[in-house]
């Protein structure tokens, strides 16, 4: 394979893009051109050559240093086919395998019951709880400096997983760790310098490279940034130190030579092994494979992967069967490479690709009574609001700070926006309680719970695994969760024993009593951790 990464290594290649196109494509990116703003790179590929490239607002605010295609990007998670793909490489020379247990490489990875092998980690079926989210939920800010070793740290202290290995398909950024971990220890050499040595160099991407140290000076960099609210911009500051599911720092000039060897090589068995999807125990086949998605966009074959960090956004991926890769590098939190990238794609390919389908299915019979769903919810493990409330006589359906979205009755209790696909209501009774659609899921608000009742929640509780404790108390009728690092949060009623934190990233309490009817703990659950377990630590007093 080292030697295919070599020969496959591209000549600089012309834009053969008529001017016509090359417009088009560059019309895309205006709104980031305005003076001031951040912006992205882009480099386009297809069939063998780098086609076309463009820098698009600026990569330093503070300096108005221009983006172009050699400026350097942190590109979050599309670091993880880099990680995935070296994991193959020692794949390859049979010096590892993917059907290894985890604790054969790593053996201070702690048992957890069951056996978690490399390709478990590679599709993110492992069961292992996330990074981020432990994190997060230990306290930690998301501009904090974290580094691998403390990574490594939450990692010796799991107790638990979210499901048995190979059941379930959950996103899992510790998996990516523990492989990068793995190379290092199969190879010998640092993982930063394994990926130097054997794919970078080899391809000439001289930019790209997987960075480990927040203090690192990176001669041509990107900075992060968020809107500020008022029509301005201000810092989305990163400190990671960290590497394997994050934190590779490449260019878009870098990226076309990767796309380009991905081409290279399309049929191969390196490619297949990378594009192979896992089949969970129950059956399905998932649609991620080896640090690759691999989907389906308007009837067309689309692989690859996007990235999200701080206000570093990123996409790179290909068509192969039309032999179109795109790579699109940001550094502004609101933008959507992975939706730029697809625009640029319908300029090059839009003569193959149906038209999408925007228009309703259909209204159902009109609701009498929209009353019943009107109120308040909350999703499940991220605590965003959710507010559906009556409108000129229809519903419309309020997530976050996102706009309005207009529910048009299609069937019984179920609705469907241009957005969101359907949207259903579900009943408890005759009372609607909850609403689920892909990507949601939201129970509804319930009344503040009588003093008594949410004065057996108070305490103190203490969770091994997050090495932190939370400490519940009450302010007249709201019952909060409080923690040394992280704001008040209101909790707020969901379910018997279950309160929800009302803030964005908060998870669910779901509260544990013994025989007498004694709260003991609870069990934390977010988005991509699973019942974490807290125990009541003392009993608390009020002074």
């Amino acid at each position: 394979m080292e030697d295919q990464l070599a020969r496959s290594a591209p000549a600089a290649a012309g834009d053969s893009l008529d001017d016509e196109t090359r417009g088009r494509i560059d019309a895309i990116f205006a709104e980031w051109t305005r003076p001031g703003s951040p912006g992205c790179a882009l480099t386009v590929t297809l069939a063998g050559r780098t086609v076309h490239k463009g820098g698009y607002g600026l990569a330093n605010l503070e300096y108005g240093i221009p983006i172009t295609p050699s400026t350097v990007f942190h590109v979050a998670s599309v670091s993880k086919q880099f990680t995935a793909y070296a994991t193959l490489l020692l794949a390859r020379e049979g010096r590892l395998s993917l059907d290894d247990e985890v604790r054969k490489h790593l053996p201070w990875v702690p048992d957890l019951g069951a056996e978690i092998t490399l390709r478990h980690l590679m599709h993110h079926t492992s069961g292992i709880r996330d990074q981020w989210e432990m994190v997060r939920f230990a306290g930690w800010r998301m501009d904090d400096v974290i580094s691998q070793e403390h990574l490594l740290s939450m990692v010796g202290r799991q107790r638990d997983l979210n499901f048995p290995p190979g059941s379930e398909h959950l996103y899992c950024n510790t998996g990516y760790t523990l492989l990068a971990e793995t190379v290092a220890a199969v190879s010998g050499r640092t993982f930063r310098e394994f990926t130097a040595e054997r794919i970078f160099r080899p391809l000439g991407m001289n930019s790209t490279f997987f960075f480990t140290d927040h203090e690192e000076l990176v001669t041509g960099r990107a900075y992060s940034y968020a809107n500020d609210g008022a029509g301005g911009f201000k810092k989305s500051v990163l400190s990671f130190a960290n590497a394997g599911a994050t934190s590779l720092f490449t260019t878009a000039d870098d990226l076309a030579k990767w796309l380009l060897h991905l081409d290279s090589i399309e049929g191969s068995q390196e490619a297949r092994e990378m594009q192979t999807c896992f089949t969970l125990t129950g059956g399905e086949t998932i649609a991620y494979a080896a640090g690759l998605s691999v989907e389906t966009f308007r009837t067309l074959r689309r692989v690859g992967h996007s990235g999200s960090d701080a206000g570093f956004r990123s996409y790179c991926g290909r068509f192969p069967d039309q032999q179109l890769g795109i790579a699109v590098l940001a550094n502004l939190g609101s933008m959507d490479p992975d939706g730029l990238a697809m625009k640029v794609a319908e300029v090059l390919l839009g003569g193959k690709m149906p038209a999408p389908d925007r228009e309703s299915p259909g209204a159902g019979t009109p609701v009498a009574d929209l009353a019943p769903y009107t109120g308040s919810y909350v999703t499940l493990f991220m605590g965003i609001r959710v507010e559906v409330a009556q409108a000129g006589g229809h519903l419309v359906l309020k997530i976050g700070d996102m706009g309005e979205r207009r529910l048009v009755p299609a069937r019984q209790d179920t609705f469907w926006t241009a957005e969101m696909g359907e949207v259903t209501f579900h009943r408890e009774g005759e009372t609607v309680d909850a609403i689920s659609s892909t990507g949601l899921k939201a129970r509804r608000i319930q009344p503040p719970l009588p003093p008594a009742e949410a004065g057996c929640y108070v305490g103190d509780y203490y969770s091994a695994e997050l090495d932190t404790t939370y400490r519940i108390r009450t302010r007249g009728l709201e019952i909060t969760v409080e923690h040394q690092r992280l704001p008040c949060t209101p909790l707020v009623p969901v379910g018997k024993d279950q309160l929800q934190a009302d803030r964005r990233g908060g998870g669910l309490l779901a509260f544990d009593r013994d025989a007498c009817g004694q709260v003991t703990g609870f069990r934390l659950s977010g988005g991509r951790c699973r019942n974490l377990r807290f125990h009541r630590v003392a009993e608390f007093r009020l002074l």
